[in-house]
């Protein structure tokens, strides 16, 4: 389901930042020559709580402390971290968000949103799909350590960590080939309607 920025409610709507450079896919190779990020403070929300909560496991781990302490401050973390990049890092690095609901025949219903014509950075289009993409590889292999060392109670919290960074990886994925198939579309229904306008003159 692709659904326009303007049909957003007003409690949910989100003010995106204008920009004066000319249109560009929503996933698209940079229009700037720069390495550097072009929203380094959005990148760092991006990572920050990915990375302390992988620091958590893994102190918590080393230095043998309590289970329940690190449980509640690895989700904590983790589920900050879900929040932010769902409805904030997505949208203002690469200009895509999503979201799913339950249907009223009870059916779960994916929605993709993205912003037309707009330019990606592409440093901030690395940083955001390594974001999503590393730390879901990195607990897989928390897990699987776990696993080998019959350790249920650290496996525990990496199968929430695994759940919850892969739900955002996969609904971004889906929504990033929902863009670029409606792009598409609009491309072809665009060349289509310019040859009817021309044969007609």
């Amino acid at each position: 389901t692709q659904s326009t920025w303007g049909e957003l409610n007003d409690s949910s709507r989100f003010v995106m930042e204008e920009e004066a450079r000319p249109s560009a896919p929503i996933i698209s190779s940079s229009l700037e020559s720069s390495n550097a990020p072009h929203r380094k403070n959005i990148c760092m929300w991006h990572c920050v709580f990915k990375t302390l909560a992988i620091l958590s496991y893994l102190l918590f781990n080393i230095f043998h402390s309590g289970f329940v302490l690190n449980f509640i401050v690895c989700v904590l973390f983790l589920s900050f971290d879900f929040w932010v990049v769902k409805n904030i890092t997505g949208r203002l690095l690469v200009g895509l968000r999503w979201w799913n609901r339950i249907a009223e025949d009870g059916t779960n219903e994916w929605i993709f949103e993205s912003k037309p014509d707009r330019a990606v950075h592409a440093t901030d289009e690395k940083v955001f799909w390594y974001g999503l993409t590393v730390p879901v590889l990195v607990w897989a292999i928390f897990a699987l350590v776990s696993l080998i060392n019959f350790d249920v109670h650290w496996l525990l919290i990496c199968v929430i960590a695994i759940s919850l960074t892969g739900a955002n990886a996969y609904g971004y994925y889906r929504c990033s080939r929902d863009s670029i198939k409606q792009k598409a579309r609009n491309t072809l229904m665009a060349d289509l309607m310019n040859r009817v306008f021309t044969s007609n003159l």
